[in-house]
């Protein structure tokens, strides 16, 4: 199975596709980025890997974080976008969480519903703090090591 017309050439949607794919059926990663064709751009796929990775890395501490914030089980998709922009906001600096939340927002946009998006804006804006509440209720350390991403 190809990556679907919707990533297009995106590593930010690249990897939202990955995380959806593994919420419906956990697989190694390998697997997993096979399916993303090799005419997919480089620096695109280096920000695939990095995302997704980052989300699985970090999985337990961003599905706790998140699951606090929200009454009702989301989508898959819509669960991806949240654990994506979830981990970029985990360990960033706190001067850049509007612009992540920004761009998340606008990139469930164009996945998702409007009235979904309004959900990841909600949620995205409150999760900084959730998270660091996670990593004292799993015994970690309040800033754990995140590869940085270029934005």
């Amino acid at each position: 199975m190809a990556r679907p017309k919707w990533v297009g050439t995106d590593g930010w949607k690249a990897a939202v596709f990955l995380c959806q794919t593994y919420l419906r059926n956990p697989q190694k990663s390998d697997v997993l980025l096979e399916r993303l064709s090799s005419d997919f751009p480089v620096v695109s796929l280096r920000r695939c890997h990095a995302l997704f990775f980052g989300v699985i890395r970090n999985l337990k501490l961003i599905e706790r974080a998140v699951d606090t914030l929200i009454s009702r089980k989301p989508k898959r998709r819509l669960k991806s976008i949240l654990f994506v922009s979830a981990f970029e906001l985990l360990g960033s600096d706190p001067t850049k969480h509007p612009k992540i939340v920004h761009s998340g927002v606008s990139r469930a946009l164009e996945l998702v519903s409007p009235h979904e998006a309004s959900l990841v804006n909600a949620v995205l804006k409150r999760l900084p703090d959730r998270m660091g509440f996670a990593l004292a209720a799993i015994g970690k350390d309040s800033s754990p090591t995140i590869v940085e991403l270029a934005l």
